[in-house]
């Protein structure tokens, strides 16, 4: 089926609607035709791709040059909130760095005239490594920058390696704003006096006290929390000015959500973007609190920290380091309780020492995101969980009587066998957990409903239930029921229907 799914946003051309299914295109129209009545639209003549949230959000996409640009930009944009009648616009008209479009052969539908054509030039890009950063591809100026990294130019639908020729001549084009190639415009940069007017990155007017505040942060640019070292109160009625300094007395606050206060044509906006949106899911989960200032800086480096969490730059990256055992591994476990579990285990360890650590580091921080996406949520409202069977390393899985599939089950984890391949290429990782006292079919439906697992398997309303979280973000359910033989037997399931059942 055409789409192109991001996360959980379905993006399709105007054009692709005619070639889906009838119930999954009677759910687009209607889901379009409330956000064109309330943006006051006429399809095909300002937006031509439509992008459809898992939670109801549409959006309302104009990309002026679809079909003949490689990478087209937006020009506009509409998104309606159907729960409210909400209607957001935002124009990238006069914008030096818009967001631009990718794969867009999954736009349309298979059979389109220019279909293999664009599909060519997604395996191109991803022969020469483009789309290994995601943070580097949404926006015109960092794709540009990231496909001369990559030693390519952009030729109509084709990337073309360059020659000393084209190396000197691409650069040129950068530095004195000819278009890197036709229809785009070079993105140049300026002065932060041109830009914004004063030299401090930030300022503040306050109309109705005719106050004016000035702030200057240490690598404003270069830090995703960049911290407050002087503000400036410029009293315009009294004339009268106020100097505020941050250090040794007073510890220099974080600036948070930084993103708001800068535009896709300041240095960094994707990865600032990408930052932001990663500091809110934390917070959302209950690690800390964003409300007013934010928390201290310190605090916050702590708390990040005891969450295998640390800052870099304009990124939030997970530390590499193996922790503790006793170490927490989400808001109710520890790393112990995840791999010290199971009755072989439990009987192995009976017979003396037996180590069943994850010797990769990956390893715990795919127990930790299972962890903090799916077990701590179904703790937090069923109450603690009983673990069976939890991470298995290739020692254990040796010991373990009966069928079990170490290549498929996601109980490994991201370890990797002698030959230093991956054992369960899935990555993730995964447990199986009962509840007692709990009707484990409604303990499977919460999860399905409630937590973005990928894979789910169901023995049983008194049986341990198997759930995974991993990349492949699957959301795949089976139940496993008797066949004739008393053999079980597997069938795959949509979340839809077995919530359904």
């Amino acid at each position: 089926m055409p789409g192109k799914v991001i996360g959980r946003r379905t993006y399709l051309h105007v054009e692709t609607l005619a070639a889906l299914d009838e119930a999954r295109r009677e759910a687009w129209e209607q889901a379009v035709r409330q956000a064109e009545l309330a943006a006051g639209l006429e399809r095909g003549e300002r937006f031509n791709v439509l992008r459809l949230d898992a939670d109801g959000q549409v959006a309302l996409l104009h990309y002026p040059h679809f079909f003949d640009d490689p990478f087209p930009a937006l020009r506009e944009s509409w998104r309606f909130e159907p729960s409210t009648g909400e209607i957001g616009y935002r124009t990238y008209a006069d914008s030096l760095n818009p967001p631009i479009l990718h794969r867009k052969e999954l736009l349309l539908p298979s059979d389109h005239p220019r279909h293999d054509e664009y599909v060519a030039l997604t395996a191109a890009a991803e022969a020469i490594g483009l789309f290994e950063d995601s943070t580097r591809i949404g926006y015109q100026r960092q794709w540009l920058a990231l496909v001369r990294e990559k030693g390519y130019r952009i030729d109509g639908h084709a990337l073309l390696p360059l020659g000393n020729l084209d190396v000197d001549e691409v650069e040129t084009a950068a530095d004195d704003g000819a278009p890197l190639h036709a229809g785009w415009e070079a993105a140049r940069q300026r002065t932060a006096m041109v830009r914004y007017g004063f030299s401090a990155p930030i300022q503040s007017f306050h109309i109705g006290s005719g106050k004016l505040t000035l702030m200057r942060f240490d690598d404003f640019e270069g830090q995703a929390l960049p911290r407050l070292l002087e503000r400036v109160k410029i009293k315009m009625r009294d004339q009268d000015v106020d100097l505020f300094g941050y250090g040794e007395q007073f510890e220099p606050p974080f600036l948070y959500r930084k993103s708001r206060y800068i535009n896709e044509e300041f240095p960094g906006y994707p990865q600032q973007l990408a930052f932001d949106d990663t500091l809110e899911q934390l917070a959302a989960k209950g690690l800390f609190s964003l409300a007013g200032y934010g928390p201290p800086a310190m605090e916050l480096t702590a708390i990040l920290a005891r969450h295998h969490w640390q800052l870099d730059g304009l990124r939030l990256r997970r530390l590499q380091t193996i922790p503790a055992l006793d170490d927490a591994c989400g808001r109710f476990l520890t790393f112990r309780q995840l791999i010290e579990c199971g009755e072989t285990w439990q009987r192995l360890r009976a017979a003396g020492e037996f180590d069943n650590r994850p010797q990769r580091a990956d390893s715990y921080r795919a127990l930790l995101e299972l962890a903090e996406q799916v077990l701590d949520p179904v703790i937090d409202w069923f109450g603690m969980i009983r673990l069976t069977y939890g991470f298995c390393s290739p020692a254990l899985a040796r010991q373990i009587p009966g069928r079990i599939d170490p290549k498929r089950d996601q109980h490994a984890a991201h370890e990797r066998n002698r030959l230093g391949n991956l054992i369960c290429p899935r990555l993730g990782a995964a447990v199986d957990f009962i509840i007692e006292d709990e009707d484990m079919r409604e303990v499977a439906e919460w999860v399905a409903a409630n937590t973005p697992f990928d894979r789910l398997y169901f023995y049983g309303a008194d049986q341990p239930i198997h759930v995974s979280y991993g990349p492949e973000d699957s959301r795949q359910i089976v139940t496993m029921s008797p066949g004739p033989s008393g053999r079980l037997l597997p069938r795959s399931l949509s979340v839809n229907a077995f919530l359904e059942r």
